[in-house]
Formats: structure tokens, C-alpha cells, sequence
């Protein structure tokens, strides 16, 4: 974990005025590094009933008042990619961008439950999806397709309600279907992994580069501990711990599908949130720091210990047992090695206030340092105190570099894609976000030239403006600027799109494209 003082040290320097310095020409990029902007389908494309998050947008509380969606927005009324995809490609080519990141929606490729004779796929939904990889192809775009981006089928994934409600107001999800013990035999995790052997199948020709989760653990909190994802748990502890256990044998389990003997060759990872937690200002000396070291392991390194090193936390204490679901002191063999590369995705510093330290004192028995590791598993408690992970104060590029060494020294010898960057819309977007993406990518470049770091590519998040879930419309993080009020959503580059394409033909920031982005 990062020692306090460099977290310190982080948070002190956050901002857009980071103190990144022009790379030397030592950290050129060679041809081969992808500079790419990413899509998630859920958030872009459009008409997709059959998503957990259709019925989450549509769940009515308090009177039939919508209260689970920023201004009650809906993902249908976004910028209709699926439409609109082939002159989207075309653009993120024109800009220089050589890569874009995308998710195969697994409810709109299969919307049913798999019958007696198996699976069946929309051809409709294959068909899209080839045009899509058939598109980036002729542009010269390499794609990155992620398996599972925040959504799941509605037959594994009921809502019933919305936030707040207990476990029993909602059927599946990650957690597993009633009954179930979480672990490599769980209905999501076998359906998940014969899943990814399909699509190995159906696209491999055409993809070289997997990942098979998006923020697991991000969205494991979102949707068992804070309410924010469905189906809107909030403190469910026990749900959340079956959670973590099935995201793991998921994994797990789609990595070996995809490289099942007959699959072309691929590499596959999974995306994982890596962001730097520090004491604010004022929080306690002695309990600051390690409460900020607890929440970066949980919330950082957990999940990726079990997909690279076989160390599945379930007590998320970082004291492991003996082997099996509840322990990792051992590798676990199901789950040790299933990553080919690591994701990095980095959003930045993260502030942790005293009301969190006051909340995160040791359990009686001695255990962590925190409630939630603390009970979950000695307990079995369905509910416990919790503070939810604290909101970010401001996104800093330095930090990116500091996140790299932290991943490089945790998995030194996979090479790691960011992937994904971003910036939302703020008083000043056309200046502020080409100067964080020119200032992400010298990160990068300092991590590879000055720390020796193999990094592969970048990717911003995201190519067009997307349905933010719980935020709807109104975080703006599209390079290409889409005109929600006209019927035809025409698009309009930004900034910050001219900016990471200048870099990425220039294979890196140049002393022109820093005077011009980063003001002094």
C-alpha cells in the first residue's frame, strides 16, 4: 500500500496545476501504445429493456416520485450509438485515437433465460456488435471489449424495489440467487463464464483484448453498501461479501473461457478502480493514515489479489486464513493467474473525513481496524455500521503516476493498460480537461521512462456524453459533445478531443502541445 506521506503528498499537489513535468524525449511511446476513449453499452446505445438497470431507471418510491436518477433521466434518451456508431469510430480515427474500449451488453445478446437446449442469442444484438467490430477494423481502431460494464440480465437480476430496500426485496444480482453459496458452482458465475465462452467464440477473430469486469468492487459497493446501483443495498453486508466472493470466481471463470483450447489467442484482464485515499486536513495523526490504508486496500487491491495472486479476502482484514472462499493465506487455484494484463482505472485522490475515522475504531475482539471487515464474516451480521467510501476532493494526473508505481510494485510483471480517465464537465471544460488529459498522458510517460513501468495505452472515458448512472445527463465527459436536444444528438468535438488526439499522433506530449493545453 502507499505509505501515508506519499498519499499526503498527493492530496497536497491534487489539481489541475499537478507538478508533472514535460517529459524528456527519454519517454517517447512507440507505435504500438493504444490511445483510446471507451463506451459503455448501457450508457450510450440505447433501447435495452432487458438490463437490470431498465427496471432500476423505471422503480417508483415515495408516491411514484422518481428519486433513484438524477432528473428522473432515462439511458434511452442518450446519444444513441447504436445508431450512430459508424461515424463515432470515423471520429475517434479523424482525432488520431487508434483504440476504443466498448462492452458486449450480455441482456441485449441474450434477453432471455437460457432454456432446456441452452442459450439462445439475438441476431439482431450479434449482428450490431459485428458492425461495430467490423467498423473499428476498417478505421485502423483497436477494441478493448469489456464482458460486464455495471449491467447484468434481468433474469438474473429482479428489482423490486428501490433504495434501501432489504435482501429479500430483490431476486439475484451478484450476490447469487437465493439459496445459493457464493463460489465457482453460484448461478452468475457459471452463466457468466459459459457466457464469455460464447462470445470468445462469436468475436475472437476480431478481438485481441478482453476484460472481463468493469469496477468490480466499485460496483459491488454502489450496489450492496451505499444504494447507488441496483438494487440499491444499503449496509447489506452479507450481500456484499457474496458479492466480492462470485465477482472473483467470475473472473475467474470467463478468463478460462476465453482461453478454452479452439478460442483464437487473447489476453484478457478486468478494470480496476485504483485511486489514492489520504486524511483531509485535521483528521487524526495516528488514525487517519490507517484508516486511508484500510480503504485503499479494500476498495483498491482486494479483488485484484484474488484474480492475480489467488488471495480471496472474504473477512477484508488482509489477515488471510487457511484456503477456500473464507480464507486466501493460500493461493486459491480456481482463481491464481487469471489475469494476462493489469486495468488500471484511475479517478483521483479521495479525502478521508474524521466522521470515517470516528466510525472505523477496532472491533471488540481486536480484529480491523475497521467496522466493515470487522463483522462481516465473524459476525455473519446481514447490517452493520458503515461509512461509505468518502467523495474525491479534486482529480489530480500525478496521482496516475503515483497509482502505476503502486500497481507495478503489487504485479511487477504484468504490463498494465489505464483503463480509463476522465474529467466530468465543470466551470471551464474546454480548458480544464485537455490540460488534465495532456498532464494524464506525461504521467504515463514519466511511469514508463522514469520508473520503468510497462504501460500499453490510455484510454478517456468517454468518446461521446453518456447516461452517468445515478447522475444521469448532467456529468458531461464525452470528447465528442452530443446536442441532447436535437432529435438527430449531432456531436461537436471538444477541447479536450483535439488535445488527446494531438498527443496521440504525436505518440506523446510534446513542449507545443503542453504551452498550448496546460496553462501556466
Amino acid at each position: 500500500m502507499l505509505a501515508a506521506a506519499a498519499l499526503a503528498a498527493s492530496a497536497a499537489c491534487s489539481g489541475h496545476g499537478s507538478s508533472v513535468q514535460p517529459p524528456s524525449p527519454s519517454f517517447a511511446i512507440d507505435a504500438g501504445f493504444l490511445f483510446g476513449a471507451t463506451v459503455a453499452g448501457y450508457q450510450v446505445e440505447g433501447a435495452d429493456d432487458a438490463a437490470d438497470w431498465k427496471q432500476w431507471e423505471e422503480v417508483s418510491v415515495d408516491g411514484g416520485t422518481c428519486l433513484e436518477i438524477l432528473s428522473c433521466d432515462q439511458a434511452d434518451n442518450g446519444p444513441a450509438f447504436a445508431y450512430h456508431y459508424p461515424a463515432d469510430v470515423a471520429s475517434a480515427a479523424a482525432l488520431g485515437l487508434n483504440a476504443l474500449r466498448f462492452s458486449l451488453e450480455w441482456e441485449r445478446l441474450e434477453p432471455t433465460q437460457p432454456g432446456p437446449d441452452g442459450p439462445s442469442y439475438d441476431a439482431n444484438a450479434l449482428a450490431y456488435y459485428h458492425g461495430l467490430l467490423g467498423a473499428c477494423a476498417d478505421a485502423g481502431i483497436t477494441p478493448m471489449v469489456t464482458l460486464t460494464q455495471g449491467t447484468l440480465p434481468n433474469w438474473l437480476h429482479e428489482i423490486r424495489t428501490g433504495s434501501g430496500a432489504s435482501s429479500s426485496e430483490w431476486y439475484g444480482g451478484w450476490r447469487g440467487l437465493p439459496g445459493e453459496a457464493p463460489g465457482p458452482a453460484a448461478t452468475v458465475v457459471v452463466d457468466f463464464g459459459r457466457f464469455a465462452g460464447d462470445m470468445a467464440k462469436e468475436f475472437g477473430s476480431e478481438v485481441d483484448l478482453w476484460l472481463t469486469e468493469d469496477l468490480p468492487m466499485s460496483n459491488a459497493t454502489q450496489a450492496y453498501l451505499t444504494g447507488g446501483f441496483p438494487p440499491g443495498g444499503i449496509d447489506q453486508l452479507t450481500d456484499f461479501q457474496a458479492a466480492v466472493i462470485n465477482l472473483a470466481y467470475a473472473n475467474a471463470a470467463a478468463y478460462d473461457a476465453i482461453h478454452a483450447p479452439g478460442n483464437p489467442p487473447a489476453l484478457v484482464g478486468s478494470a480496476n478502480l485504483i485511486d489514492l485515499y489520504a486524511p483531509a486536513p485535521g483528521v487524526d495523526a495516528d488514525a487517519g493514515p490507517q484508516v486511508a490504508d484500510r480503504l485503499d486496500y479494500i476498495f483498491g487491491w482486494l479483488l485484484p489479489n484474488a484474480f492475480i495472486d489467488g488471495n480471496l479476502d472474504t473477512s477484508f482484514d488482509s489477515v488471510f486464513g487457511g484456503p477456500g472462499p473464507t480464507g486466501g493465506g493460500v493461493a486459491l487455484p480456481g482463481l491464481a493467474g487469471r489475469a494476462d494484463f493489469f486495468g488500471l482505472t484511475y479517478r483521483g485522490p479521495v479525502a478521508v473525513n474524521a466522521a470515517q475515522v470516528v466510525n472505523a475504531q477496532p472491533t471488540p475482539d481486536g480484529g480491523s481496524p475497521l467496522t466493515l471487515p470487522g463483522s462481516v464474516v465473524d459476525a455473519g451480521l446481514p447490517d452493520a455500521s458503515y461509512t461509505a467510501a468518502p467523495e474525491r476532493e479534486s482529480i489530480d494526473a500525478q496521482g496516475l503516476q503515483i497509482a502505476l508505481i503502486e500497481a507495478a510494485n503489487h504485479y511487477p510483471i504484468l504490463p498494465i493498460y489505464v483503463t480509463e480517465i476522465t474529467l466530468n464537465e465543470d466551470a471551464q471544460p474546454d480548458v480544464l480537461r485537455p490540460a488534465y488529459i495532456v498532464q494524464a498522458v506525461q504521467a504515463v510517460q514519466q511511469a514508463m521512462g522514469q520508473d520503468g513501468i510497462q504501460v500499453k495505452g490510455i484510454f478517456y472515458r468517454s468518446l461521446v456524453d453518456a447516461f452517468e448512472w445515478q447522475d444521469g445527463f448532467a456529468p458531461r465527459t464525452g470528447l465528442l459533445r452530443v446536442d441532447f436536444t436535437d432529435p438527430t444528438r449531432p456531436r461537436t468535438p471538444t477541447n479536450g478531443a483535439m488535445a488527446f488526439g494531438q498527443v496521440a499522433k504525436a505518440l506523446g506530449v510534446t513542449p507545443a502541445i503542453q504551452s498550448q493545453w496546460v496553462p501556466q
